[in-house]
This record gives C-alpha cells, sequence and structure tokens, in this order.
C-alpha cells in the first residue's frame, strides 16, 4: 500500500521538521507535531453508546480522523474486537488510506478482559445517557424558545424522579428506565415530553420526546 508524503497533508506546516521525511503511516499527531500545537478532538457516537470516530481539528481546520470499528457479542452486545484506524486529511480533501494503530481482540472467559468489556458497556451507556441529555437541552430550547436554564429548571424534575433506574440502566444495562417510558404515566411532564421531534428542515424523526428517548433506549 502506497502511503501519503507528510507534505501533502493539511498538517505539514505545524510538523517538527526533524520529522518532514515521514510517511503519514509512520506519523504520529501526539508526538510529532511542534511543541507549541496541539489539535483539538471531537468525538463522533453510534447508537449504541460506542464511538464511530474521532476528529481532530487546528483553527477549525480538519486535520486528521480516528475511525473505530467495533465486533460485539450478537446476544449480549459485549465487544469482542475493536479497531482504530488513523487517517490524514490531505491538501485536496481527500483522506489518506487507513492505518491501523490499535487493534483488541477480548476473550470475554479471561478475567482482565471480561472486566474490560464490562466496562466498555457502561461507558457507552453513559455517553448514550450525556448524549440524550444534551440533544434534550439543546431540542427544547429551540423548539420551546427559553433560556437554557428554563429548559434545565423544566426537565430537571425529570431526571431527580427516575435517577434510579436512570443509574441501573448505565452500570447494568436494566431495562426499568425504558419500561417507565412505555407505562408510567408522565403527564407531569407534559409540557415537553409530548412535544414532537423534528429535524433542521421540519421532517418527523419521533412522534413524541417520549418515543425519541424509548428509541435512543432501544440500545
Amino acid at each position: 500500500m502506497a502511503f501519503t508524503k507528510v507534505s501533502d497533508l493539511k498538517i505539514f506546516p505545524h510538523i517538527d521538521p526533524s520529522f518532514d521525511d515521514l510517511h503519514s503511516n509512520s506519523l504520529d499527531f501526539k508526538r510529532h507535531l511542534k511543541g507549541n500545537i496541539a489539535l483539538n478532538k471531537e468525538s463522533c457516537m453510534l447508537p449504541n453508546g460506542r464511538p464511530s470516530c474521532s476528529e481532530y481539528y487546528l483553527n477549525g481546520v480538519l486535520m486528521a480522523k480516528i475511525y473505530f470499528t467495533f465486533e460485539s457479542d450478537e446476544d449480549t452486545n459485549l465487544v469482542t474486537d475493536r479497531r482504530e484506524e488513523l487517517v490524514y486529511i490531505k491538501n485536496d480533501e481527500t483522506e489518506t488510506p487507513k492505518a491501523l494503530i490499535k487493534h483488541k481482540e477480548y476473550d470475554p472467559d479471561l478475567l482482565t478482559d471480561g472486566i474490560l468489556v464490562m466496562e466498555e458497556r457502561v461507558r457507552s451507556r453513559q455517553n448514550i445517557l450525556e448524549g440524550l441529555k444534551t440533544f434534550l437541552a439543546g431540542y427544547l430550547q429551540a423548539a420551546i424558545v427559553q433560556d437554557l436554564d428554563y429548559i434545565i429548571n423544566l426537565i430537571d424534575p425529570y431526571w431527580e424522579a427516575y435517577d434510579y433506574k436512570i443509574g441501573s440502566f448505565v452500570r447494568t444495562g436494566h431495562s426499568a428506565w425504558r419500561d417507565s417510558l412505555l407505562a408510567d404515566d408522565l403527564s407531569a411532564y407534559s409540557t415537553w415530553i409530548d412535544l414532537p421531534v423534528v429535524d433542521g428542515q421540519g421532517n418527523p424523526v419521533a412522534a413524541t420526546v417520549k418515543q425519541y428517548m424509548i428509541n435512543t433506549l432501544t440500545y
């Protein structure tokens, strides 16, 4: 596989001159940049809470990406294989060939791997929760046309009332939180939980905020 010269990369002006002769497959933006340079990271999340990619920017310009690929057990959703592949953005806006930088196979029957895969699912469910909270705050702020403090005060009683079930979801994947959305009387939160969810073009995403939450917790 042919790899790209660093001089063809957007990140090239920020590389320490002593590494100018590297190719993209050997370049490590955490070690080979000039001393005063650090990239800003933005993460992209899959619906199941696992990362799909991390994007790295400098002054708003995309410089590199790390793509994540997971294989998981069909019944338990526990990860069995994780790969990380790095690309750099070239001056013509295309990506370099993917370079494998990390690969881990997990055997849940081994104690250490078993702990790691359980911790991974907890982190993923925490990501689902935080992503849902962020979405709801932003969406409701736009839909109700109120400031963020108003929205936080509006929905905080729900988070407080269901704190234990939400915690059980994060810690163990227990379905009690999702079940409560399906079965409980949530009329106390009707001012926001019954609002329809639409995208930026006004197309329906979910019949209500409640249904959006249920769909999110499918994972």
